[in-house]
């Protein structure tokens, strides 16, 4: 596997602290707090009360002696930073609890046991793939061959494991944490009490059926896809829709939502009505 590391410039970096940071937390995100390790970032999120995903977010800790030992940490991405600042000020009303950004420059790659201090990001199901976190003045002390800027081979893998991240990728107060499989998964905790949202969420779980469904796809093409695109079942069947896609080297790929009654595990083929492409899905 080619060696890979990149500077993520659309993700940052905000800090909680305070003496009640971690109960703050808890009562509001998807995850439990006290599932943060050391050694790996845990996907999150912030719901709705209807249950939808206003904000999905990446929490870790950090091994500093800058910052005090029971700091946490979110990362998110950079379009979302000061509307969930904002909101956790909102929520954090009457408690001790302190809210702000931080300049952390935020790094993925595919070679983790090659540096100190990385968070595994078990999102993808990679062992080697992970996160730094660091400073201005640490980046530039850093001896790193290949940094760059090109996220190709990151992206890439996105698609390929189906881990959207971001508003462009999980449109804000749009989607259920049930129709993402990763971060249904990984990113809701039931075992840690209540959180924003959790009704809804619970009732699907143990009594609902889940209707539509994330998936990646990739297109070998160069023509651009309309986002407000049918997405259509050999039959002919409208089941989806287009929620994101982007042109990646000579193919688009992108995530859709896709009605899961119409779905044939056996079937890797659909097409896009508008273009007329067929799409394989991941």
């Amino acid at each position: 596997m080619e060696e890979n590391i990149s500077i993520l410039k659309n993700r940052s970096v905000i800090k909680i602290f305070g003496k009640d940071n971690e109960s703050f937390l808890n009562n509001i995100f998807t995850n439990d707090i006290n599932l943060i390790s050391q050694n790996d970032v845990i996907p999150s999120a912030l719901l709705s009360p209807q249950g939808k995903i206003i904000f999905d977010v990446l929490i870790f800790n950090l091994k500093n002696s800058n910052y005090d030992k029971k700091t946490i940490f979110l990362e998110c991405d950079n379009s979302q930073i000061q509307e969930l600042i904002k909101k956790l000020k909102l929520y954090s009303l009457r408690q001790d609890v302190f809210i702000q950004e931080t300049s952390l420059n935020v790094l993925t790659t595919n070679q983790a046991n090659k540096f100190k201090n990385i968070k595994l990001d078990k999102r993808f199901n990679i062992s080697n793939f992970g996160r730094l976190y660091l400073e201005k003045e640490q980046l530039e002390n850093v001896k790193i061959i290949k940094l760059s800027d090109n996220l190709n081979w990151y992206n890439k893998l996105k698609f390929l494991k189906c881990v959207p991240e971001g508003s462009c990728e999980i449109p804000i107060n749009k989607i259920f944490p049930f129709e993402i499989n990763m971060i249904f998964e990984k990113a809701v905790c039931f075992k840690k009490g209540c959180f924003i949202g959790q009704e809804v969420i619970a009732r699907v779980k143990y009594k609902g059926k889940i209707k539509k469904n994330y998936f990646a796809f990739k297109v070998s093409s160069n023509k651009n896809i309309d986002l407000k695109s049918n997405i259509l079942n050999k039959d002919g069947s409208e089941i989806g829709k287009i929620i994101y896609n982007v042109k990646i080297d000579d193919n688009i790929f992108g995530f859709f939502l896709l009605n899961t009654k119409f779905i044939d595990k056996n079937d890797k083929k659909l097409k896009c009505f508008n273009n007329n492409l067929c799409f394989t899905i991941y």
